[in-house]
């Protein structure tokens, strides 16, 4: 997919509009969950889902200009419900710098429930969402390395001009996000 259209640099600005998700099906009976929800009966598929993870279409065409016009379409349909989450580390952090906000990397195992994640971390963090770009992304052994972490999910927290942590938490096992919100609160004051 990456190699496509999707490659294309006209799909920049287009795409910084929906959170894409890519979930990798080459092994047989992964993720069938999904599968079934969304009714994959062969890869690789794409669809554009509302907020709650509804099915709005299927993509129409794979060259550029088809996918532009579904994203246009897509994202008419939800004028001003724009993402919490940018669609890579490099945006996130442009984004933070024109936005004067942290950056907010919030990283999760592979087989997560994206859209179940989204909305529970969403809620627990409140209105402390606004004050961060966020992006998401696989909690990768070298990530954690690198951000010194024992294990995912975690957040953490990047001034966008220097790439320097300004915080970071994990995601307790017992669903409470208290340490994350107190490393967001504290990352906030830093900026």
């Amino acid at each position: 997919m990456k190699a496509g259209a999707f490659s294309n640099q006209k799909l920049a600005e287009p795409t910084s509009k929906i959170v894409p998700i890519l979930v990798d099906l080459t092994q047989r009976g992964a993720h069938s969950d999904l599968t079934e929800k969304y009714g994959v009966r062969g890869i690789p598929r794409v669809v554009y889902t509302d907020p709650d993870g509804s099915v709005i279409k299927e993509m129409t065409g794979r060259d550029v200009n088809s996918i532009i016009k579904d994203i246009a379409e897509v994202f008419g349909r939800f004028p001003g419900k724009g993402s919490n989450w940018e669609s890579s580390l490099k945006s996130a952090l442009e984004r933070g710098k024109k936005d004067k906000k942290p950056v907010a990397l919030a990283l999760v195992a592979e087989d997560e429930d994206l859209v179940k994640w989204d909305a529970k971390l969403m809620k627990a963090v409140g209105a402390r969402k606004k004050k961060f770009s966020w992006v998401l992304d696989v909690a990768e052994e070298s990530t954690l390395k690198k951000y010194d972490l024992e294990k995912g999910p975690a957040v953490v927290i990047l001034n966008p001009k220097t790439e320097e942590v300004l915080g970071k938490a994990a995601i307790e096992e017992d669903g409470k996000f208290d340490e994350l919100n107190k490393a967001l609160d504290e990352a906030a004051k830093k900026k």
